[in-house]
């Protein structure tokens, strides 16, 4: 997946290595297994998997400013956040969540996701289409993202590598039984592929939800507005899952966005535990 590099530093042979790895970061997905995460993140696996089943803690239904109330936004600061800005606090959805849910709700009526390899492109194919409201175009080029005022980038995987990578998530999903794990390690790989053009943050939101209807009926969540107001913890927290492969931090602060939402706050996110016994 996704490889960080400092452009002022970087040379050609050193890019070219760069992204002979990727398709290897991909591969680890495999050993995001529950058993391999460390004790406190397993406890808001299976926290945020109760209380989101729990009828008695329903997120369906709650109106936008009901979710911002129920969420206590310091448990997801970070100690490197101070180099963000402070968020815009908005109490209105956003036009592009407004379109996620609209999707979503179509997409509960189509069926499976998981029937199969094939099925499975397709759907994230079809969410593609009808959020960036063309006909889905999966890139053909390699795509930089690049930090203006760092001079830092990153290089995403070229485009057959991207495909490769989402045949892979595939399999590694089919073999996970959570369901919040499942829509965690979906959410963060289309991120990090970037196969489509363009809306992949959309993608990866519609998607996440989605498997989270395997819990609940039907559930939104407004996942961007929420990030938004995380004050760089959720940027910091992808990037080191995407850049050292490092999940616990990534996995605490979406169950607890969920545990958050479903009627409770349990501050999951800011402790270090120590990792589990094997």
């Amino acid at each position: 997946m996704t490889h960080y590099r400092n452009t002022c530093k970087t040379n050609v042979k050193n890019i070219k290595d760069i992204n002979g790895t990727i398709y290897l970061f991909l591969r680890r997905l495999k050993l995001a297994k529950l058993n391999s995460l460390c004790a406190g993140t397993q406890l808001s696996i299976r926290k945020a998997d109760s209380l989101v089943k729990d009828k008695n803690h329903s997120i369906n239904n709650l109106h936008f400013s009901q979710y911002i109330s129920q969420i206590d936004f310091g448990n997801f600061r970070h100690k490197l956040d101070r180099y963000f800005s402070k968020p815009t606090e908005s109490i209105e959805l956003s036009t592009a969540s407004k379109k996620e849910a609209t999707i979503l709700q179509d997409l509960f009526i189509d069926g499976n996701y998981m029937n199969g390899l094939d099925a499975f492109l397709c759907w994230l194919t079809h969410i593609n289409a009808s959020l960036t409201d063309e006909q889905s175009r999966l890139r053909t080029h390699e795509t930089v993202y690049e930090f203006s005022t760092t001079g830092s980038s990153f290089v995403y995987p070229t485009p057959s590598e991207s495909i490769i990578g989402l045949r892979e998530l595939y399999f590694v999903l089919n073999r996970v039984e959570s369901a919040i794990m499942r829509s965690i390690l979906l959410y963060v790989a289309v991120i990090y592929l970037h196969p489509f053009i363009d809306g992949n943050g959309r993608t990866a939101r519609v998607a996440m939800n989605y498997v989270l209807g395997s819990l609940t009926d039907q559930p939104f969540v407004p996942w961007k507005e929420i990030m938004e107001r995380s004050w760089g913890g959720y940027v910091i927290r992808m990037r080191m899952a995407g850049i050292f492969n490092e999940w616990d931090e990534i996995i605490r602060y979406f169950c607890t966005i969920l545990s958050s939402v479903a009627g409770t706050t349990p501050n999951l996110i800011r402790p270090e535990l120590q990792p589990a016994a094997m």
